[in-house]
């Protein structure tokens, strides 16, 4: 199945269908191909409601989306002024790139 892309509205709609589900996040900077570096996180759980919080990293931007990811400190967070595309792939894979190369990587995992 190929590459489907999305805004970002279109991608928290498809986060915010996956609330509930147990997900694994996989957050990076690196270029295709390279491998996860010690620079990597990953989280596991349950995927929480949507959240507007207020938003740490751009002074400019108002809010972020914020995600949480079962009982971890932090969550998934993510703003219209960074975000640059999503692609879906099949049904429980989300790629989401931010600009300066920062990536989110999310499998639905039930």
């Amino acid at each position: 199945m190929g590459l489907e892309p999305l805004d970002f509205r279109l991608t928290l709609d498809l986060l915010a269908s996956w609330e509930g589900h147990n997900v694994l996040v996989t957050a990076h900077s690196r270029a295709a191909g390279e491998p996860l570096s010690h620079s990597h996180t990953v989280l596991h759980g349950q995927l929480g409601p949507l959240e507007m919080v207020d938003n740490a990293f751009e002074p400019d931007v108002e809010s972020a989306a914020g995600y949480a990811v079962g009982g971890a400190p932090s969550g998934l967070y993510m703003t219209a002024g960074d975000f640059m595309r999503a692609e879906r792939a099949g049904l429980t894979h989300l790629t989401v790139k931010f600009s300066e190369g920062f990536c989110f990587e999310i499998r639905r995992l039930d």
